[in-house]
């Protein structure tokens, strides 16, 4: 008797426990296949919106299958110097979620619905309002562009730069 009601006590732990271990789980399947594209060693070029100085960069783009996320590395060429790493993955309630780690804005957390007509758009908010975004746009087989932009409350999106980026 005692057993049969430390089994029922169990059992029914377990059926509350599992809705909480499923949530806690990372997304099943392959929920990072829309990424691909971007998976490879890249060579960047092109220009300050404001000023129209050159910018270069190398970024290095994998997938780790084990965690289900993507990792980006973006090193600016000299003479800027721009450095960051990038953790993308999707978020529980659909779209995907980013952190960016550089040295001049810390660490920011972005949110992305995914992929719309060849864009990936990601959008960092502070306060409920839109500060910062981030634009990818492919270009077939031969790469992507990568727009930064910064959101003013009344113009909206401000092109800070863009690079095309090329296998490399």
């Amino acid at each position: 008797m005692i057993q049969s009601a430390r089994r029922r006590r169990l059992t029914l732990l377990a059926l509350i426990s599992a809705p909480a271990i499923a949530a806690a789980a990372p997304p099943g399947g392959d929920s990072l296949a829309a990424f691909r594209p971007l998976v490879g060693q890249w060579e960047c070029h092109g220009r300050f919106a404001r000023s129209g100085a050159p910018i270069g960069a190398r970024l290095t783009i994998a997938i780790d299958g084990a965690t289900q996320s993507l990792s980006l590395r973006h090193d600016d060429l000299p003479p800027n110097a721009y450095h960051a790493v990038e953790l993308w993955g999707a978020a529980r309630g659909g779209g995907f979620r980013a952190t960016i780690a550089d040295a001049s804005g810390g660490v920011r957390w972005l949110t992305s619905p995914g992929w719309r007509d060849g864009m990936l758009d990601w959008e960092r908010r502070e306060d409920g309002q839109p500060k910062e975004r981030f634009r990818y746009t492919l270009a077939g087989d031969k790469g992507f562009t990568i727009e930064w932009f910064v959101v003013d409350a009344v113009r909206g999106p401000i092109l800070g730069d863009s690079i095309d980026c090329a296998p490399g």
